[in-house]
């Protein structure tokens, strides 16, 4: 999303956004039901938001700091995108993980909030940036899939695998 701002693709952005929302409305509906209560709700919520966290923080700020950096903005940006991740990572291990920062009585509507202000803050400060250089809008590259509304992700690959190997018979084996 930081790197799509620093671009000014903000469609982009509000569709990576939407995707995030819809994976964690899921997720929580079936936590919801599932029986789960609001504080076990929080508390998943507080170790995916930190889990992000750690993970932005590292691959996108320690590992890029020791190699070139990957990602999709200009050369004068690169610097600006890599400490803006770990700084974002930071925020969102804080907010998972810190609770003298987010005590243990935070729910699972706030927590979720404070997630959301927290990309908000990143990407409109990236859109800033874009702003401030007075560029054009340059379009975005999009796949087959994306253009049909469509996304696959791993965990559906694995499924399918998955229930490949059920039909799979073993008597093909033996013979």
């Amino acid at each position: 999303m930081i790197a799509h701002g620093l671009k000014g693709q903000q469609d982009a952005n509000q569709s990576i956004d939407n995707y995030i929302n819809s994976i964690i409305d899921t997720y929580f509906d079936r936590m919801v039901k599932a029986e789960k209560t609001t504080q076990e709700q929080a508390k998943i919520l507080r170790n995916v938001v930190g889990t992000c966290g750690m993970f932005m923080f590292k691959v996108f700020y320690v590992i890029t700091s020791q190699q070139i950096s990957v990602a999709p903005v200009d050369t004068e940006h690169k610097a600006w995108h890599r400490d803006t991740n770990g700084l974002l990572g930071l925020k969102l291990m804080r907010l998972g993980f810190d609770t003298d920062a987010y005590p243990i009585s935070t729910g699972y509507v706030e927590i979720r909030e404070l997630f959301n202000s927290l990309r908000e803050e990143v990407v409109s400060s990236a859109h800033g940036v874009f702003a401030s250089l007075g560029r054009k809008k340059q379009t975005r590259k999009s796949s087959m899939l994306r253009a049909m509304n469509r996304r696959i992700s791993d965990t559906e690959m694995l499924y399918a695998a998955e229930e490949a190997v059920k039909r799979f018979s073993l008597s093909v084996l033996t013979e």
